[in-house]
């Protein structure tokens, strides 16, 4: 006689043995096993859908990124700050751009 329900789901009292009870749950659970990869990755797929598209955490990291490719690039000495300078103009500071950009 195999036994192929757990003795507490069944209403009585005896705590089955435990390889009855691993069993059991074992043949109970195998709809469940067969998509666990599949659920896993698709979990995965979705925190990383959440972090990748939360706009409010790339914007609020781009500002240290463009400073840092910057002070990357003066430091590098490929091209000297008086040809930047020669080009572009002067550089204005934070203050006179945001006075310059509210009028």
């Amino acid at each position: 006689m195999q036994l192929s329900y757990c003795n507490l789901c069944g209403g009585r009292g005896e705590l089955p043995c435990l390889s009855n009870c691993m069993n059991v749950i074992e043949s109970c659970m195998v709809n469940v096993t067969l998509i666990d990869d599949v659920w896993k990755i698709f979990i995965d797929s979705i925190d990383n859908a959440a972090y990748f598209n939360n706009i409010e955490k790339v914007l609020s990291s781009i500002g240290l990124s463009i400073s840092d490719a910057v002070m990357t690039f003066f430091n590098s000495g490929g091209v000297g700050n008086k040809d930047i300078i020669d080009q572009c103009g002067q550089v204005r500071s934070r203050r006179q751009a945001f006075a310059i950009d509210q009028t």
